[in-house]
């Protein structure tokens, strides 16, 4: 996977970190810093807090996984940081309509 990552960006500078402890091994990696990107794909609360905790200020994170129920969102730690929070809906064209909006089935409900 990491050398898709860099293939694809055609970039060398491209690390991946899928361990144990992302928290430690990010603050690690980058000498106290923090990462610049975090994609949680695990829908787990204890993987979000994580890649929260391993952003850098500024970071940007994207959850991908759905969680399946509400979760405790650290909302002070966004603001301090000034994180660029995104979510993000991994569907493919077949469930989109020919003029690119998501089928009626799958739209989120008020």
């Amino acid at each position: 996977m990491k050398a898709l990552v860099k293939f694809a960006a055609g970039e060398g500078n491209i690390d991946v970190l899928d361990v144990d402890e992302p928290r430690r091994s990010g603050q690690d990696f980058t000498a106290g810093m923090g990462v610049d990107v975090a994609l949680e794909c695990a829908g787990h609360p204890s993987s979000v807090r994580a890649c929260l905790d391993s952003l850098r200020p500024m970071g940007r994170y994207t959850q991908i996984a759905i969680c399946g129920r509400d979760i405790a969102f650290p909302i002070d730690q966004m603001l301090y940081k000034q994180l660029t929070v995104r979510g993000s809906i991994t569907y493919g064209a077949h469930v989109a309509t020919d003029d690119g909006h998501l089928c009626p089935r799958l739209r989120p409900t008020a």
